[in-house]
């Protein structure tokens, strides 16, 4: 690596085979107009690190350049020629902090990275980028708009992260396979989802203004739908058949969930931080289910003095959790007594509410906070964790005689 380099030699043009130049941790502060001689030249690595400020007014002679990576340069504008480079697919400007403007780009550009870009207040217009398949724009604090994104017609992957000034966006193109929308905070209204056909991965976050997502019942390739932070949504359409993850998170307004009967592909469902989700329908009706985790969901679980449950469990006595290890195979019944003790924090000291909740196992199937789950077989752990909620005693009494029913009497 030469840190100390602040210049190349006009003779860097005579290097006519040259294929790829790097001048990662130099100094460089400006390049020879003779680097445009370089017929042969298909990648030019010109960051992080270097004080570039400016490229060559002819870079559009570079006629075989396929990657431009101008990552953390001081480059402040691209020159109006760039759009001249007939083979580029390729420009990363992550990190140019001091970039304004961007000119019109290449039309055989397939990827586009522009992140922490925060002097960049405009993007030209994407509409003649054909060969787009891949658009990041990601905290660019003083981007205002995007223009032209409805007309990349190859475009499969969008995320745009932290762009806080964005209001609105346009129609995305029907594409996409992936979508990521997060920490736009004055983002109002998302595109309408119906005509995503091929979409396959979608996550929404950081969205205190969304009230309702349209059109998502119809994005028939969906499979991973993620949605975390967004306060104002009270409700979510129907979801795709094709579905196999859906993790939601702190969505402190959600009251309701679609009907999960038809989800007969889905194989991971996480909720956390859903104060005010009041049931979940359907969800013994979801045959690939394998992974299940709800955490400070508070309407569902906190309820006083409720009697749920049913089911054969054995206790895991050494894993220092209360972690509960299905063994359908070693008793031919079992009843299981848990008792939660609910608390509340107030300034710093937690309470105890004198609230409990009495969960018991004694019949067949099983059943965890109300939620029957088919095919016991497929689920080999269930782990009883929260904030506020510990459990004050518990035991395992085999299920065979009726002695069995005053041992349960007892125990409370």
């Amino acid at each position: 690596m030469c840190e100390k380099m602040i210049n190349l030699h006009e003779s860097i043009g005579d290097l006519k085979s040259l294929v790829m130049l790097d001048l990662y941790g130099t100094q460089i502060e400006e390049l020879p107009d003779s680097i445009c001689r370089l017929s042969s030249l298909k990648y030019l690595i010109l960051g992080p690190g270097s004080s570039l400020e400016n490229l060559p007014k002819s870079i559009g002679d570079l006629k075989s350049l396929v990657d431009l990576d101008l990552h953390r340069t001081q480059i402040e504008e691209l020159p109006e020629r760039i759009r001249r480079l007939s083979s580029l697919g390729k420009l990363i400007l992550n990190g140019c902090v001091s970039l304004r403007k961007l000119s019109k780009l290449p039309s055989t550009l397939t990827h586009l990275k522009v992140e922490s870009c925060i002097s960049l207040q405009k993007l030209p217009s994407l509409s003649s980028l054909k060969n787009l398949r891949e658009l990041n724009l990601s905290n660019c604090k003083m981007l205002e708009e995007i223009q032209g994104l409805e007309a990349t017609k190859s475009l499969v992957e969008f995320s745009l992260y932290d762009c806080d000034t964005i209001e609105t966006l346009p129609e995305v193109p029907l594409t996409l396979t992936s979508l990521k929308i997060e920490s736009c905070f004055s983002l109002q209204k998302l595109p309408y989802f119906s005509g995503l056909k091929n979409l396959r991965d979608l996550v929404l976050s950081d969205r205190d203004k969304l009230e309702e997502i349209r059109g998502l019942e119809a994005t028939i390739s969906l499979e991973e739908f993620s949605l975390y932070d967004c306060d104002t949504i009270e409700t979510l359409p129907e979801l795709s058949s094709t579905l196999t993850s859906l993790k939601i998170k702190s969505c402190f307004s959600l009251q309701k969930l679609p009907d999960f009967s038809v989800l007969k592909n889905l194989r991971e469902l996480f909720l956390s931080d859903c104060d005010k989700l009041e049931e979940i329908r359907g969800l013994e009706g979801t045959e690939s289910l394998e992974k299940f985790g709800m955490y400070h969901c508070k309407t569902i679980t906190d309820t006083p003095r409720k009697r749920l449950g049913q089911g054969k469990l054995l206790v895991d006595l050494f894993s220092g959790s209360y972690s509960l290890n299905l063994n359908d195979g070693i008793y031919k019944g079992l009843i299981l007594c848990l008792v939660f003790e609910l608390d509340i924090n107030e300034q710093g000291r937690r309470r105890n509410t004198g609230k409990d909740i009495i969960y018991i196992h004694h019949f067949k199937g099983f059943d965890w906070f109300g939620f029957p789950l088919k095919g016991i077989d497929a689920i080999e752990e269930i782990s009883v964790q929260g904030r506020d909620c510990d459990v004050k005693f518990w035991k395992l009494l085999p299920e065979n005689t009726e002695t069995d029913q005053r041992m349960v009497a007892d125990f409370f």
